[in-house]
């Protein structure tokens, strides 16, 4: 049986969401650099997920079935 995702794409906008959660002005505007960066990289806009989730779809080919993502 499916079941349904606990956590789902928002509305949140990715910008308002650096600039409320991180309090560092160094950080905001290291966040926002890699933001920059991973949407060259990627060719994809980020997206909210959840509440403090921010996701970059990205493609991946030739990759074992199984991976592991730990957060840092």
């Amino acid at each position: 049986m499916a079941t349904k995702n606990k956590t789902t794409e928002t509305e949140i906008a990715v910008i308002d969401f650096i600039h409320s959660f991180v309090d560092n002005e160094q950080k905001k505007q290291d966040s926002l650099a890699l933001i920059e960066l991973m949407k060259k990289w990627s060719g994809f806009e980020p997206k909210m997920w959840g509440q403090q989730s921010l996701v970059l779809e990205v493609t991946i080919i030739n990759m074992p079935a199984v991976m592991k993502a730990t957060p840092c």
